[in-house]
């Protein structure tokens, strides 16, 4: 991924393509170039890039070591009604779920 650029109404070649720079394509795409691809293309179609992914701010790891030591309270339950209600409730609540179950897990 050496280059981003506005494509309209042209051919696009790719060995891959990702649908939607959130933060699963933006995951996706580094999945992509570590197993060696090369020529990849990452399509969004909102003017910023993030997607949900955007909804953290700082280390996104919910009721982790870290937020308790700074005396922040950050439930896994509440974080996940925030972000459901930030995309207004149309993310997969399963996955959801499970990546704010998890993001604790992501920091050492």
């Amino acid at each position: 991924m050496t280059s981003a650029r506005t494509i309209k109404n042209s051919k696009l070649q790719a060995d891959i393509v990702i649908i939607g720079a959130g933060a699963a394509g933006f995951f996706a795409a580094v999945a992509a170039v570590e197993s060696g691809i090369k020529n990849i293309a990452l399509l969004e179609e909102r003017r910023i890039l993030g997607g949900n992914g955007i909804f953290p701010e700082g280390i996104f790891a919910a009721g982790s070591y870290l937020q308790k030591r700074q005396g922040i309270d950050a439930s896994t339950d509440s974080v996940f009604k925030m972000a459901r209600e930030f995309s207004h409730w149309k993310t997969n609540p399963r996955l959801v779920r499970a990546l704010i179950d998890k993001s604790a897990d992501t920091i050492l």
